[in-house]
């Protein structure tokens, strides 16, 4: 997987936008593929749910989920955006498609966490089988027009909303990996079985 910095602008607790492309290689059902926190203690994150299907979680007190229904392309690559509206709502999208949310209007901030942010992994060790690409994580909700219009490309580094950025650019072999934000949140990889590969998602540079 691989770990962020655990900084207090990551915990991101006043709403959020997080985005990455994702290819399943194998289905191993509660991995995080973004996650902040431990186990039932998320702070938020993207998960695998138990069937063929992605889900998105917050947690202030309790954890709150935005779960979608089993998908049949779950095995391609696909466009996820987990968005928090403070006071509104949690949205999950896949390729742009609202494919579940659930009501957050007594929500107003969530429970914040020291811990880092793992991306591969959540933090009991339940690692995501796959590929993952071009990982965005914005300390505010963005619009679905904002998410769709820059899903192909990359974004400048200078949006003040930006809070980390990870094209995964860096090239094969490497052990760090950039933060493009332009915040110097570089992560690292950690364990046996990740590595960075020319990738093949839809991403046009």
């Amino acid at each position: 997987y691989v770990a962020t910095p655990g900084v207090q602008a990551l915990n991101l607790t006043h709403g959020f936008t997080i985005e990455c492309w994702a290819q399943i290689n194998g289905f191993n059902p509660h991995s995080g593929i973004i996650v902040k926190g431990r186990g039932s203690f998320s702070a938020y994150g993207i998960f695998l749910g138990p069937d063929s299907e992605y889900l998105g979680v917050i947690r202030r007190i309790k954890p709150d989920s935005a779960i979608m229904s089993a998908m049949d392309s779950f095995y391609n690559w696909h466009h996820i955006a987990l968005v928090f509206r403070p006071g509104d709502s949690l949205y999950l999208y896949v390729d742009t498609l609202e494919v579940a949310s659930t009501n957050a209007k007594n929500i107003a901030v969530l429970d914040s966490s020291t811990d880092s942010i793992r991306i591969g992994m959540n933090a009991d060790s339940n690692w995501f089988w796959g590929s993952i690409d071009e990982v965005r994580i914005w300390d505010a909700p963005r619009s679905l027009a904002a998410i769709r219009a820059n899903m192909f490309t990359v974004v400048p580094g200078s949006d003040p909303n930006l809070a980390l950025y990870y094209t995964f650019d860096d090239g094969p072999g490497l052990n760090r990996v950039h933060d493009f934000s332009g915040h110097g949140r570089d992560g690292f990889l950690r364990g046996p079985s990740v590595d960075l590969l020319n990738s093949t998602s839809p991403m046009r540079n």
